[in-house]
């Protein structure tokens, strides 16, 4: 979805609610990918949720492949599962934003 200022967020949902328009953007990431703990905070809310229909929120998604592959671009890391990815990007993003940025893991590992 293109939005102002040339950002674009991977996906949104628009829904009219009592006569307003509201979007929910949302950002998705790949475990491996180097901002994985940066894109909630610096692209996901400064960027996407600015939307005055987004009202400062959105989902953060991640993907999970298993603990063999690399994690924010690091092979070497302790998360050895879904839960534990999930647990440590929430515990980077600032508490100001809690309650805006949800965090869902999906994990498509095969273990």
């Amino acid at each position: 979805h293109q939005l102002k200022a040339a950002n674009r967020s991977d996906f949104t949902v628009t829904k009219m609610i009592g006569g307003a328009r509201r979007l929910l953007v949302t950002e998705v990431k790949g475990q491996w990918h180097e901002e994985l703990y940066t894109a909630a905070s610096a692209q996901l809310y400064d960027r996407y949720s600015i939307h005055p229909d987004a009202e400062q929120q959105g989902i953060f998604l991640v993907i999970w492949f298993g603990a063999r592959e690399k994690v924010a671009g690091l092979k070497k890391h302790s998360i050895a599962n879904a839960d534990e990815l999930k647990k440590s990007v929430e515990a980077l993003i600032p508490l100001q934003l809690s309650g805006l940025i949800d965090v869902f893991v999906l994990d498509v590992s095969k273990t």
